[in-house]
């Protein structure tokens, strides 16, 4: 199985850097008040915001791992199924990672094409039918089914 949200990309590791960069601001806009109010030297505040950073850090780990099993909790109870085929393949390297065999797939859902790629790990060949089961309210929200 292969759930194409969990696909990396740019913008996910942009998305990450600004929740990071968020919540390292919101620490500091909790903190302060609490060095203005307490009188906390340097070594104390810097244990506080460290604090902070660590617990935000957490919990928005845990807000995004809740959100994709109610996603895959979504697919699986209200998942239509749907044919695609595995339109080419491809050596890519992308970012920093290895070279890597990718396949491209596209899938129809009411008239609307979808297509996606991911790395290829069950061997598929190209124009082979895949089966894909996808979320009726979104149908981006998809997963790869081994047959």
């Amino acid at each position: 199985m292969d759930n194409a949200f969990k696909q990396g990309s740019m913008a996910a590791v942009l998305g990450c850097g600004l929740v990071f960069s968020s919540i390292v601001g919101l620490a500091f806009s909790i903190a302060y008040p609490i060095k203005e109010k307490f009188v906390l030297n340097e070594k104390k505040w810097n244990w506080v915001v460290t604090g902070l950073i660590v617990v935000l850090v957490l919990i928005s780990s845990l807000i995004y791992n809740l959100f994709f099993e109610y996603q895959e909790k979504k697919l699986n109870e209200k998942g239509k199924y749907v044919y695609g085929q595995v339109d080419s393949l491809a050596y890519e390297r992308r970012g920093k990672l290895a070279l890597n065999n990718y396949f491209y797939y596209s899938y129809k859902v009411n008239g609307y094409t979808f297509t996606r790629s991911t790395k290829n790990t069950c061997d598929f060949e190209s124009f082979r039918k895949i089966l894909i089961q996808y979320d009726p309210e979104n149908p981006d929200n998809h997963k790869i089914l081994k047959e």
